[in-house]
């Protein structure tokens, strides 16, 4: 829940929910109304208490979201382009507008598109634009940050899962991610062992994103048992994210 903003009071109230943390600490949030991203300080995201199976409607509703924008983006270039021609403002926003459509899917095949129209953007900008514009700094810096996103596909073993929301990442990182999860579900329903029981592994897997996991057993699961399950089932999801 975004709450105590100042400049833009106007997002106060919205429901989201939290892609990742951005590099200068601030927490990246998906708003559920319009598909906005925000980057906002930690002290104005309040976290709501979203049960697994609400969750996997959320995160449906934000593909669907993502879906729709990306066809409308795709209409409104197409009508820019009749319209306006090559060289306008409007095309190239309209180029802008569709490649991060395509970005926020975080699949390969998009983000090499959303490339291909954030470079048309980018360049189209610096033509019709004064070089001073914001616009033509904020359109570079958009490719720049797609560009970097879609050269992680090319690591070896590196996909997204659940796009919209899964960034692009390795087993080694999906292992550090799950090995605070773990310590996290250990500190609070724990008990004096190393190890937590098969239904909190499950519930916590779950409200982390992982939505269709199901423990196998019912024995208690330590750290290392804990990590690789997690990321086997997060390497089934990237493989079925990055096939659709």
């Amino acid at each position: 829940l975004v709450e105590g903003l100042q400049n833009q009071a106007q997002y106060n109230g919205l429901k989201g929910v939290v892609l990742s943390e951005a590099v200068d600490s601030r927490l990246c949030v998906r708003l559920y109304q319009d598909n906005m991203d925000l980057r906002l300080k930690v002290e104005n995201v309040r976290p709501l208490i979203v049960m697994p199976d609400e969750r996997k409607v959320l995160y449906a509703q934000l593909q669907d979201l993502t879906d729709e924008q990306i066809v409308s983006s795709r209409e409104y270039l197409r009508i820019q382009l009749k319209v306006k021609g090559v060289k306008h403002f409007n095309t190239a926003v309209a180029h802008n507008n569709l490649g991060i459509a395509l970005s926020k899917t975080y699949k390969p095949y998009e983000m090499l598109e959303a490339v291909a129209m954030l470079t048309k953007a980018a360049k189209s900008m610096r033509r019709v634009a004064a070089d001073d514009d914001p616009h033509v700094l904020q359109f570079s810096q958009t490719l720049k940050e797609t560009q970097e996103t879609l050269t992680r596909f090319e690591e070896d073993g590196v996909l997204s899962a659940l796009p919209c929301w899964w960034h692009p990442s390795s087993r080694q990182e999906d292992a550090a991610k799950m090995a605070l999860v773990f310590t996290s579900l250990h500190d609070t329903f724990g008990s004096d062992n190393t190890s937590i029981s098969s239904e909190t592994m499950q519930h916590g897997l779950r409200m982390h994103g992982l939505l269709n996991f199901t423990a196998s057993s019912s024995d208690p699961v330590n750290e290392t048992a804990f990590v690789a399950l997690a990321c086997d089932e997060l390497q089934q999801m990237k493989v079925q994210a990055n096939r659709e």
